[in-house]
């Protein structure tokens, strides 16, 4: 199975990522938001800066996220899970065609005028493998980036 050659499929046909934030309480909070990814697999999404998930990552970087197309069926469903450190980046660090891209996705109406941009730098990435349900071992392969 060509594993890197899905993960790209998925990532250019979706749009959003569904992020699981943590407080420093660890109290969770999940938050659907678009996404755009890079050459090198950095996530950037854009936020206001007083959203739950937004304030979540001041205190603790840590996050996980996951990203699929919810309209699969149960026997079909096939998707993301990753997890790494989000931060909150000036403008100027996303670049411009990505910047562009995330425009398009999200309306600076909704968020108003206090927004920011946000990296998400993975530290693992994972596909579900169906040949491992056969045998009840761990459903993901980690991919090698």
């Amino acid at each position: 199975m060509h594993y890197k050659k899905i993960l790209h499929e998925i990532l250019e046909e979706q749009n959003y990522l569904c992020l699981a934030t943590a407080n420093q309480a660890w109290l969770p909070w999940a938050s659907p938001l678009a996404y755009v990814c890079g050459d090198d697999f950095s996530f950037y999404f854009i936020s206001h800066i007083e959203a739950l998930h937004s304030k979540n990552i001041r205190e603790n970087r840590e996050v996980s996220f996951s990203i699929y197309d919810s309209n699969q069926t149960m026997r079909s469903a096939f998707g993301i899970q990753a997890s790494g450190f989000a931060e909150q980046i000036d403008e100027a660090s996303i670049p411009q065609e990505l910047k562009e891209k995330l425009f398009e996705k999200v309306s600076l109406v909704v968020l108003g005028k206090d927004y920011s941009f946000y990296r998400i730098t993975l530290t693992d990435i994972f596909l579900p493998d169906a040949e491992r349900w056969k045998e009840f071992h761990d459903m993901r392969i980690k991919i090698e980036l």
